[in-house]
């Protein structure tokens, strides 16, 4: 417990393009990000008391909870995001409010340098303003009128609906039809990941959806000419400012880095509890429209029935289907912003499926900006549907051919690659002891490094048989599976699942392999957290040996996490201090609390004193630990 403070480290090395609450969220990430570069530093001066671990803990958990919202602002619904204003401003308050009293907490507690550094952060933080912006408060008040019924007697539903999304499109800066589609997608994000409990949000989304699906050409209309009278008139609405940032461009650059993302972004989802604090309950909500017969999958097609629609954005009709081969090549002359792409997969014969698969491949890898089309809809679930078929078919060309387009897909498409479906994990899962198994773990080592992804995976079953390739005898399966598991093991809560596995004595086997050795260790490093691991690190023959000798020929990372490893043992017992010092680790250590890198400095002088302080040996050298630490600021 004593080390884990040490060990904890948050970056925030990322930034976002906020789609709405621009300024409030631009407030907070700036404190945020302050606080993410003192982070290491307070944890390592800090004193090891329950009270001082228990600050910087309240504290990690403020700067994660604050990048879970500034991410979730970065990617959700503008729409539901000017309606659900008053909410993200009170969690804007609440993590401001608990920084500052963990803050205040710290500074106490550190030396008077970082304390100075601490207290302007303090002060910056009670300075900042948090308010919503005066257009996207606008639009949000629209958007509350119209799901609570608010229409005037003369008016219809759907001349509300028009007017009511004109002004919000307007005011959020949705002004073209690639606005809309990045728009639409972003509330089918919201819409996969929303709680089959939570009926009210899900009608809200779906609402929402149905507007653009219904009147998106109207939006667009609007912005080219005058706006329309009417629209002024039915709100009451001032024309005090001029929407002089309308200018701003359009184009929205996959939001986000997710190796670096939170774990738990899908949490954070704004509950009916929170919904009903806008003013009374959503309950009463009066929308006119029959939502039971709405299923996700069929929004567009229950919201595409025109037939001038069809003829203009479906990209395919039943003539085009019987082409086969000439389906897909008529789609990419399509310049509608909705592409269907493998829509319509499923109606093909097989052959001509393959050939569709085979040149959406090549179309994706020409042309990037079509990622904006993709969705599960049009190209997710039908891919799926296709790599199941070809495996039951036992067409291992086929089956090739689809992976390595979910390959390029989740790749290059990091945000749809974070929302696969449970049943889409599942079934690579079960091809990883299949003859298509380096494919399936390429797309593994994608998957993995996106934090939303790795519970999935773990659910899906994929964890044994990773484990599986870890222990053959296939040099390829064995750096694959060590990739994966090194992405897997950066959540913390994943680690138990891994060490249950028994896999330390053949990590430590490959600590031979120059190639693997430092994400060995890495992993190693990451499993030590539990009691199991180290367990086994200590009773595994010859690994704390092999373990020490990276502390005298390792390269800087590789001795960064040797002493990580080492420092977790000595932490827990004393017979493990023993045990280290019986490989002569001293000279090394002292080397590396000199020349090592940040980290690996602060923990080899932390190990140092650890085995200082159980040695009762009267022929054990003594250091000047302090003297070392000046040292190594030369």
């Amino acid at each position: 417990m004593a080390t884990h403070v040490a060990e904890v480290e948050v970056k925030m090395s990322y930034k976002y393009f906020f789609k709405v609450h621009h300024r409030m969220c631009s407030e907070l990430m700036a404190s945020v990000d302050r606080i993410s570069k003192l982070f290491p530093e307070i944890t390592t001066t800090i004193p090891r008391c329950s009270t001082g671990i228990y600050a910087v803990s309240v504290l990690k958990q403020a700067i994660e909870k604050a990048k879970l919202l500034l991410q979730y602002c970065s990617e959700a619904s503008k729409l539901f995001l000017a309606l659900t204003g008053d909410v993200i401003l009170s969690r804007c308050t609440k993590i401001r409010s608990t920084l500052k009293q963990s803050l205040c907490q710290i500074q106490d507690m550190v030396p008077a340098l970082l304390a100075s550094e601490i207290s302007t952060i303090i002060d910056d933080l009670a300075a900042a303003t948090f308010i919503l912006d005066p257009y996207e408060e606008e639009a949000g008040k629209v958007l509350q009128e119209l799901i609570h019924g608010g229409t005037s007697s003369s008016d219809s539903m759907e001349t509300s609906e028009i007017r009511a999304l004109q002004l919000a499109a307007s005011r959020l800066h949705i002004l073209s039809p690639k606005d809309i589609l990045l728009e639409k997608r972003s509330i089918q994000r919201l819409l996969h990941r929303v709680s089959e409990t939570d009926s009210t949000k899900k009608k809200i989304l779906t609402y929402f959806l149905y507007l653009f699906k219904k009147y998106g050409n109207l939006v667009i209309q609007d912005q080219t000419e005058t706006a329309s009278a009417c629209c002024r008139s039915s709100f009451q609405l001032e024309s005090s400012g001029n929407d002089s940032t309308s200018n701003r461009s359009a184009e929205v650059e996959p939001l986000t880095d997710p190796s670096t993302a939170p774990e738990a972004l899908h949490s954070l989802e704004f509950s009916s509890t929170s919904i009903a604090s806008f003013s009374s309950s959503m309950n009463d909500i009066r929308l006119q429209m029959d939502f039971s017969n709405v299923s996700l999958g069929s929004i567009d097609a229950s919201f595409g029935s025109d037939s001038s629609r069809n003829k203009t954005t479906n990209g395919l009709n039943s003539a085009q289907i019987d082409d086969g081969s000439g389906k897909f090549q008529s789609c990419t002359k399509n310049t509608e912003p909705e592409l269907e792409f493998l829509s319509n997969l499923g109606e093909l014969s097989w052959d001509s499926r393959w050939k569709v698969v085979e040149e959406v491949k090549r179309h994706l890898k020409r042309n990037e900006k079509t990622y904006y089309s993709l969705s599960n809809e049009n190209f997710v679930e039908p891919l799926v549907a296709f790599l199941r078929d070809a495996h039951d078919s036992n067409d291992v060309n086929a089956l090739k051919n689809g992976l390595q387009l979910l390959l390029t897909f989740v790749s290059k498409n990091r945000n749809e690659g974070l929302y696969l479906r449970e049943d889409a994990f599942g079934l690579l899962s079960s091809f990883l002891d299949s003859v298509v198994a380096e494919e399936v773990f390429t797309i593994m080592e994608v998957l993995s490094s996106y934090p939303y992804c790795r519970s999935k995976i773990l659910a899906s079953g994929a964890l044994k048989s990773i484990i599986r390739a870890l222990n053959s005898q296939i040099r390829d399966l064995q750096e694959n599976a060590v990739k994966v598991l090194c992405n897997l093991s950066s959540n913390h809560d994943i680690c138990s699942h891994i060490a249950s596995f028994e896999c330390i004595p053949k990590l430590v086997s490959l600590l031979t392999d120059k190639a693997l050795v430092e994400k060995c260790l890495f992993i190693m490093k990451n499993l030590c957290n539990t009691e199991e691991a180290r367990t086994s690190v200590a009773e595994t023959s010859g690994s704390i040996a092999s373990i020490s000798e990276v502390l005298e020929n390792g390269s800087s990372e590789e001795q960064e996490h040797a002493v990580d490893i080492l420092l977790s043992l000595c932490s827990q017992r004393i017979e493990y201090c023993e045990m280290v010092m019986d490989e002569g680790v001293i000279p090394p250590l002292v080397n590396i609390s000199i020349n090592g890198s940040d980290r690996g400095r602060v923990n080899a002088l932390e190990l140092l004193r650890q085995l200082r302080d159980v040695s009762s040996e009267p022929e054990c050298p003594t250091f000047d630990l302090d003297a070392n630490r000046e040292q190594s600021h030369y």
